[in-house]
């Protein structure tokens, strides 16, 4: 039987995220099917709030971690929206630029990295970073979990901007060797090896190759990468040296599009963690931000049943 105490997570953590007027908000109440008045016009003036901040080369601050989730942002938005639309357009293109571009995930070679075809000698259609971005420095995502900068920033940088494409349609043949790259690198991200990348960027690997079309062993590359990290959880629901929200935010796309009893029971248990750590406002960062507020409440709401519709929230 169900704990009564995951109801009275998911009760709070509802009441917080539904009323809300940001994205997040939106986004839940749709998913949710509780549509609040002026909702339509919402999610119109929200689009429009992400588009003006957009440069005029079409970026998102010169860098390709903004660009690409202001486009992931704008795809669910706007499910209807094409990428004919001028904003989107020009931030494809700025997109593209960075396509092989210096400093890249595989930027160079070395015997080592030559063996394993992980050297720019193989690896092709990754993006390098924009001048707005920090190669060295840490960077932080809209889930609120932090890439250590390194070649963590370099890969999950490039594995949103795919995914960003890939949402918006385009799909080519320097997508088809950026996935066949993920598909290489993805059985050899280990949590005992910070070769030839460190774990915390496993996720953003996985998200990639499930946006990917079901071809070409994308499938069976995210669910085996998928399935090992599931099983790195902890008793307790948490994953060592990894943010619990950035988990769950692909564990939940995992389960929605490839019903798995791992992934089943990862998210129940770490549904027990959530019931534990919400704070009496209903979120779990006082200042965490509300994408991370809606992660919980979809997983509270798949653990109680009330999510039974689930859904990945990526078009």
């Amino acid at each position: 039987m169900l704990p009564e105490s995951h109801r009275r997570a998911l009760d709070r953590a509802e009441a917080r995220l539904l009323a809300g007027s940001d994205a997040e908000a939106f986004l839940a109440r749709r998913e949710a099917g509780r549509p609040a008045p002026g909702d339509d016009e919402r999610a119109e003036e929200l689009a429009a709030g992400i588009r003006e901040t957009q440069q005029p080369d079409g970026s998102w601050q010169d860098s390709v971690i903004a660009t690409a989730e202001a486009l992931l942002g704008l795809r669910e938005l706007e499910p209807a929206a094409t990428a004919a639309e001028p904003a989107i357009a020009r931030a494809i293109d700025w997109l593209r630029t960075r396509r092989n571009a210096p400093g890249r995930f595989g930027d160079g070679c070395s015997p080592d990295r030559h063996r394993l075809g992980l050297c720019h000698h193989f690896l092709g259609g990754f993006f390098g970073p924009g001048p707005g971005d920090a190669p060295t420095q840490e960077a932080v995502l809209a889930s609120g979990a932090r890439l250590p900068g390194g070649p963590a920033r370099a890969l999950g940088s490039s594995c949103l901007a795919l995914r960003a494409l890939i949402a918006w349609g385009v799909v080519g043949n320097d997508v088809v060797l950026h996935l066949e790259g993920l598909r290489r690198l993805a059985p050899l991200i280990r949590r005992e090896s910070r070769e030839p990348a460190p774990v915390d960027v496993l996720p953003l690997v996985v998200h990639a190759l499930l946006d990917a079309p079901v071809a070409d062993g994308n499938r069976d590359a995210a669910l085996e990468a998928l399935t090992r990290l599931a099983q790195m959880q902890r008793a307790d629901g948490s994953w060592p040296e990894l943010d619990t929200f950035y988990v769950l935010e692909v564990l939940l796309a995992a389960q929605a599009r490839h019903p798995n009893p791992t992934f089943d029971a990862a998210l129940r248990r770490c549904a027990g963690l959530l019931t534990v750590t919400q704070q009496e406002h209903g979120a779990w960062d006082r200042d965490g931000g509300t994408r991370r507020l809606r992660i919980g409440w979809r997983t509270l709401r798949y653990a109680t049943g009330a999510g039974q519709e689930l859904r990945s929230e990526e078009v």
